[in-house]
């Protein structure tokens, strides 16, 4: 059945998002040598065929998601209104016997509120609605909020059957006068089950991190986005990799900023709004650690930059300032011409490999904070012509620590170091260490010592931590 069939182009990049989904992609995607984005409509059924996706089942739910989201057009002011309704009359329908109706009525306000921020199709809104129509038709017709409408008035209910009632949500402390004023306004109207999660939804909202949704228009027609918590230059990031040159290649790109400020974390996100494989080198200072090697079997092995450079996606070459010089001697060929001699035989650019290059400097040699950091060669340099600094950002560290109040600790302490002349490293990175020491049962103190103060003298220490 599948040989013969013809794709639109609509069904095609369908099945290539669930194809690249499928956990069995990588290995099925190396063992052909073949890209994601090139896939033709034969080698999209085969894969499909090979990877075991039923083709009808996967098209058949993107339409229906398709038109589930088209109707999503009632707003989130009338999805509240319908959740303080039905609060009101969820415990008259359990007392009815309609358990079922109102489980799944919650379920469906749970979806609306957690999933689809607060956005609800007609269909979910009318069930709801029929939900509170039962239990008012009901308590219209009998007088009563415990006994249903039948021929047989129903024994009273013993005390263990009486339904409880649904727990009073609580306003967790924000320490923001206009976080307490929003959670009150809407957690009252929510069932006590969404309470936890509306009020971290305020408290992110409140911390002022910069949540981002970016849609970038792909070289094939389709619409890439990255969303939720990103650094500043993202958007910048992501137009830098669509740029072409006049031979249809993506000219390289510079990252420079200290450690843990995000810049491998964006490379990750640009390569998913562009739709591209990821891949990524650490430092290097032999040849074949790049190009690989052919072994005394005659069998090549391959590297990620083949990989990429081959196949297309995006490479990061990561701590590109420590690596060793005949590593990056290597790279000016491919970098300039379009083509690349590997060990087993000469390899042409994809139009759809971009290299991304990431330090800690700007090749220009060691400093004060950063003394293992090599000069780098000017004609090196030069083949990455896009320079974009990444420096920290408190909003994208604290989203990203896990614990907002240790991180603000540490960006203080961070503060109080470089205002006072000390040398001394403190980052992203010991925000989450120390987050996950607080989660284990350690108190800040404890995680402080154990992170950013270590090695420092006491009066250091004071002096960082403002005592």
């Amino acid at each position: 059945m599948t040989e013969h069939r013809r794709l639109t182009i609509d069904e095609r990049l369908i099945l290539r998002r669930a194809i690249i989904k499928h956990p069995g992609w990588q290995d099925y995607r190396k063992t052909r040598g073949i890209d994601a984005s090139g896939l033709t409509s034969t080698e999209t059924l085969n894969a499909c065929a090979t990877l075991g996706i039923d083709i009808e089942h996967t098209l058949e739910n993107a339409e229906t998601e398709t038109e589930n989201m088209k109707e999503r057009t009632n707003t989130p002011e009338t999805t509240t209104d319908a959740a303080r309704r039905f609060a009101e009359i969820q415990t008259r329908l359990r007392a009815l016997g309609h358990d079922e109706t109102a489980d799944k009525a919650l379920a469906i306000l749970s979806t609306i509120t957690t999933k689809q921020g607060g956005w609800a199709t007609d269909a979910q809104l009318r069930y709801v609605e029929r939900a509170i129509e039962t239990a008012q038709r009901a308590g219209a017709t009998t007088g009563s909020t415990t006994a249903a409408a039948t021929d047989t008035p129903p024994p009273p209910p013993a005390a263990a059957e009486t339904p409880a009632p649904i727990p009073t949500p609580t306003i967790a402390p924000t320490g923001d006068a206009a976080g307490a004023a929003l959670a009150a306004m809407v957690l009252p109207h929510i069932m006590g089950a969404l309470a936890p999660e509306i009020t971290r939804m305020v408290e992110r909202r409140l911390e002022n991190v910069q949540t981002v949704r970016i849609e970038v228009a792909r070289w094939d027609g389709t619409t890439g986005t990255t969303e939720g918590h990103s650094h500043p230059q993202l958007a910048k990031l992501i137009r830098a990799a669509t740029a072409r040159t006049p031979d249809g290649f993506a000219p390289q790109i510079f990252l420079t900023g200290g450690t843990a400020v995000g810049k491998s974390h964006a490379c990750k996100q640009v390569a998913q709004a562009l739709g591209l494989d990821f891949f990524a080198h650490g430092a290097m200072n032999q040849t074949f650690e790049l190009l690989g090697f052919v072994d005394a079997g005659g069998n090549y092995h391959a590297t990620e930059f083949r990989r990429a450079f081959e196949f297309g996606g995006l490479i990061l070459f990561d701590e590109l300032d420590s690596w060793g010089p005949d590593a990056t001697l290597a790279l000016n060929l491919p970098l300039s011409n379009g083509y690349c001699p590997f060990p087993d035989r000469t390899v042409q650019r994809h139009p759809n490999c971009v290299i991304v290059g990431a330090g800690n400097t700007w090749g220009t040699g060691a400093t004060a904070d950063f003394v293992g950091r090599n000069r780098m060669d000017a004609a090196f340099l030069s083949r990455f012509p896009i320079k974009i600094p990444f420096d920290a950002d408190p909003a994208l560290e604290i989203a990203l620590a896990g614990d907002a109040a240790f991180a603000r600790r540490v960006q203080a302490a961070r503060e109080r170091a470089r205002a006072a002349g000390l040398k001394h490293l403190i980052d992203a990175r010991q925000m989450r260490a120390g987050a996950a020491l607080i989660a284990a049962g350690f108190t800040p103190d404890e995680a402080a010592q154990m992170t950013y103060l270590a090695g420092l003298s006491d009066e250091q220490r004071r002096m960082i931590e403002g005592a």
